[in-house]
């Protein structure tokens, strides 16, 4: 997600935190991260952020803010990477933030129907 240096990251969903680093997997192409796992499997990554304002094994709640967006790592702007997975395996990431193309620009939307048509 395209998101200025500073913007506010916030947990979907209650959780523990797993990961808070600058060195995730051992590798720093990723920056500030922190990894949070949820209830029934599910976890949520974020790379690349400017601040963690969390620690690993800290309890959060959906909505508190974990940290901020920025260009940390391998980058080549600011922005968040999110993931999330359930069991091991990826999901998208939308089934946790709710209707991404309400707020989606133009381009995005039109980048979006364009990859779909494919």
């Amino acid at each position: 997600f395209a998101a200025p240096v500073g913007t506010a990251i916030v947990a979907p969903a209650d959780g523990v935190v797993v990961a808070s680093t600058s060195r995730y997997l051992g590798e720093a192409k990723w920056g500030e991260v922190v990894a949070i796992e949820h209830a029934d499997g599910l976890r949520s990554l974020y790379a690349h952020m400017d601040k963690r304002m969390v620690r690993e094994g800290e309890h959060v709640a959906a909505g508190q803010q974990i940290g901020t967006t920025g260009a940390s790592g391998k980058v080549t702007g600011p922005h968040l990477h999110m993931e999330a997975s359930r069991d091991g395996g990826n999901i998208d990431p939308q089934t946790l933030l709710g209707n991404l193309q309400a707020n989606a620009t133009r381009t995005a939307l039109q980048r979006l129907n364009a990859s779909r048509a494919h």
